[in-house]
């Protein structure tokens, strides 16, 4: 955590991988990337869902701005590898095994603006959750109508809240960027009406352009419901939109931020695929149901 000018706090993710990397097994693998969290900034405004904490690519230099500003606990975690500086912080899951280390004394990463505490978050426990255990399944890979119960209770009632949709939203974009690791969700509780579902933690995404993960989509082939100012949106980014427009926003980040390309042509060309997929299933959902209005719900 990072405190800026004026007391502003920031995340700073670090860079684990190169932008080629591929990460192979489950969805959930891995650390997490630093350039997805940028590129799911740019994501989410192209798709109208401005629920993501703005990140922006940063390199910083670990001894002159990081280690005569750190805390005594995160300095104690510095060290030297030849001519690299290395840290290994301080978290649940760091260990002096598993260090970062800069080019030098540079590292690069996503800042990520950290909400003001003004701000209250509220945690749920996605009902579309993963068992993380490779020999059990959920409720929901299982059961076909699993959405037929979530939608009897009182959070996600269709007719009370547009909680639902919004992880229909959740699903779409999670599905793009390749991400199946969204366990939990948050809401900020001072907005009592409706309130959005926010899209944090973006860092398991962009694994593996060359696999779909069919079942991050299970919201919305499940419940076949979908807010109509998503669809709309959808469909303007069709025949390669959403990735050209994409590479444009990250291409300008990259040159502000002096650092490569944040994603790669291989990861541009799953999304553009990704969306045919959507755009699939929304038309087997309309097929389904005798009236458009059904599916494609105006509910904002």
């Amino acid at each position: 955590m990072l405190t800026l000018e004026h007391g502003i706090r920031a995340l700073f993710k670090p860079q684990w991988y190169s932008r080629d990397s591929v990460i192979r097994g489950p969805v959930y693998y891995g650390k997490d990337r630093h350039n997805a969290e940028i590129v799911a900034f740019h994501l989410s405004s192209l798709l109208g869902l401005r629920r993501v904490p703005l990140a922006v690519a940063r390199k910083v230099n670990l001894r002159t701005e990081i280690r005569s500003n750190a805390t005594p606990q995160l300095y104690s975690t510095m060290y030297q590898e030849g001519n690299n500086s290395c840290l290994y912080g301080i978290c649940s899951y760091c260990s002096p095994a598993d260090p970062v280390c800069g080019t030098g004394e540079i590292l690069e990463g996503a800042l990520i603006l950290w909400l003001p505490s003004h701000f209250k978050l509220s945690k749920h426990r996605h009902p579309w959750q993963r068992t993380y255990k490779l020999d059990k399944l959920a409720m929901w890979e299982t059961d076909f109508n699993y959405c037929k119960k979530v939608k009897k209770t009182k959070t996600y009632a269709p007719h009370l809240s547009s909680r639902l949709l919004g992880l229909v939203d959740t699903a779409i974009f999670d599905f793009l960027m390749d991400n199946g690791d969204r366990h939990h969700y948050e809401i900020i509780q001072n907005d009592l009406h409706n309130p959005a579902v926010l899209l944090i933690d973006n860092g398991k995404s962009l694994g593996n352009p060359d696999v779909d993960h069919f079942d991050i989509l299970a919201p919305l082939y499940q419940c076949c419901m979908i807010h109509k100012t998503t669809w709309n949106r959808l469909k303007l980014l069709s025949g390669g939109s959403l990735s050209s427009s994409l590479r444009k926003f990250s291409e300008y980040e990259s040159n502000m931020a002096n650092v490569p390309p944040l994603i790669t042509e291989a990861h541009l060309n799953a999304m553009d695929r990704r969306l045919l997929t959507i755009y699939a299933v929304v038309e087997y959902c309309l097929k389904q149901n005798k009236y458009a209005s059904n599916v494609i719900l105006d509910h904002r």
